[in-house]
């Protein structure tokens, strides 16, 4: 793959996660369609708006964590990851509004919100253990882990994460990056699986090859955590609209996502679909457009998208620094 086409699918896949965002946040908290929308009639625009009564191109939680990620990661060298210093940002983002759009917090998780205050008061970089918490706050942030992993390979063989060892080894890194908020086999199994497969995008699997990859995996899940038998079947295509649940649950989101890469063969008609679920829209929104960019490239997320986000510099720039870190 060339360098060309590499940096495309770093830009699809970072950018997918802001226009998701921004996109889905006008939905958020809408109960599901009875029916599935037109693509035609569904809302398709970046408006603002949403529970929080945001401007246009404003981010919620999950661009404002993304950033603080980043931002921690363009310091580090793996396998040495400061889970401390990432968790320093987050807790900026939510008393000072580091990285937001619009200079504050407002919206958190409970997940996170209990994993920062544990972090102020002891001072430990791992969120206690909480097997019932299974929220997709640490999906939803995940993309900047492959990308800072991925650039630091020194051969296309490295790149492409083939040998188990190196297999192991990033996985421990994806774990570690959820359990700073999200400490649980589901919440940790999850992003394992999704920074995986955003991994093997960036660095040139198509969506077939990803799909297959996504369905070993999540079976291997499923004899672990039962729950994860349903990402098995979005995988495969086979869940009806009944079926989809756009929560909040990180088991609804991965299978939100893989039957938005099942239904359409477009970044932009999946997104549509995707955020139209309502409910979690700009979070599911976010967690689509990270992995759906890193298989289609920068060049398929609408300009439309791009442009509208605010602050395009503080996201240029972030990126600028998490690839130069590299």
């Amino acid at each position: 793959m060339s360098v060309k086409q590499l940096q495309s699918r770093i830009r699809g896949a970072w950018y997918g996660v802001f226009v998701g965002d921004a996109l889905g946040t006008t939905l958020e908290f809408q109960p599901k369609p009875d029916a599935q929308p037109s693509l035609m009639t569904a809302h398709a625009e970046i408006v603002g708006g949403g529970p929080f009564r945001l401007e246009p191109g404003d981010w919620t939680d999950d661009g404002a964590m993304t950033l603080c990620l980043a931002k921690a990661l363009a310091e580090d060298t793996p396998p040495e990851m400061d889970a401390g210093r990432q968790l320093e940002n987050y807790v900026r983002w939510w008393h000072e509004g580091f990285c937001s759009s619009n200079g504050r917090c407002f919206d958190i998780g409970n997940q996170t919100s209990a994993a920062l205050r544990h972090f102020e008061t002891s001072g430990g970089s791992e969120a206690p253990l909480d097997e019932h918490g299974q929220g997709n706050g640490s999906l939803m942030r995940a993309v900047p882990v492959p990308i800072w992993l991925g650039l630091r390979s020194d051969t296309e063989q490295e790149a492409a994460g083939q040998t188990d060892e190196q297999f192991q080894e990033r996985a421990k890194l994806y774990t570690r990056a959820s359990q700073t908020t999200h400490n649980s086999p589901v919440c940790t199994m999850a992003s394992v699986l999704y920074s995986v497969l955003v991994f093997q995008a960036l660095h040139g699997a198509t969506k077939e090859k990803i799909l297959i990859l996504a369905k070993g995996m999540a079976e291997e899940m499923a004899r672990k955590e039962k729950a994860f038998s349903i990402v098995v079947r979005a995988i495969e295509g086979g869940l009806t609209w009944e079926e989809i649940e756009p929560t909040g649950w990180a088991i609804h989101s991965l299978a939100v996502t893989f039957w938005g890469l099942n239904q359409y063969s477009s970044f932009e008609n999946g997104m549509i679909a995707v955020v139209n679920l309502c409910g979690d829209a700009d979070t599911n929104g976010a967690i689509y457009g990270g992995l759906a960019g890193a298989i289609y490239g920068f060049e398929q997320n609408p300009g439309r998208w791009v442009g509208a986000l605010k602050n395009p510099d503080m996201l240029e720039k972030t990126l600028t620094g998490l690839v130069r870190g590299a």
